[in-house]
């Protein structure tokens, strides 16, 4: 599955605990950059970027974006004094549904999960696993 990450082409299945997880390239040709979709029992849902979803935490990345900048920081904590909970709040955190690095995707699924079996990939198929038409 290693060398598979990030070519930008097929597909992985895997069985994750009771869950059909499947793994999809996706190329972000503005950015530049590869990344690998998840999908959860078929579906991306925004339910699971919550931070408080069990699905999203074990699948999904975690991130932690600045609300604010330093100086931004500075002007609020100069309006609302310090010890104010608006000048403190620094952060907002959500799963994300994609990942860019396969040791950190590896490394968060053994983490989180028991069973990892893999189902099946495909590179010159579609996803239900038929070939495609040249």
């Amino acid at each position: 599955m290693e060398d598979w990450w990030g070519t930008g082409h097929g597909w992985v299945r895997m069985d994750i605990d009771g869950h059909a997880v499947s793994l999809c390239n996706l190329i972000d040709k503005d950015k530049m950059i590869v990344v690998v979709l998840v999908y959860v029992d078929g579906y991306l849902r925004s339910t699971y970027s919550k931070t408080d979803n069990e699905i999203g935490n074990r699948f999904y990345q975690r991130v932690k974006k600045a609300i604010y900048s330093p100086k931004e920081m500075k002007d609020r904590a100069r309006a609302f004094g310090k010890r104010n909970e608006l000048a403190q709040q620094r952060y907002y955190e959500y799963n994300e549904c994609h990942w860019r690095s396969f040791k950190a995707f590896k490394k968060h699924i053994t983490g989180h999960n028991k069973e990892i079996g893999l189902v099946s990939c495909g590179w010159g198929e579609n996803e239900e696993g038929d070939a495609k038409d040249s």
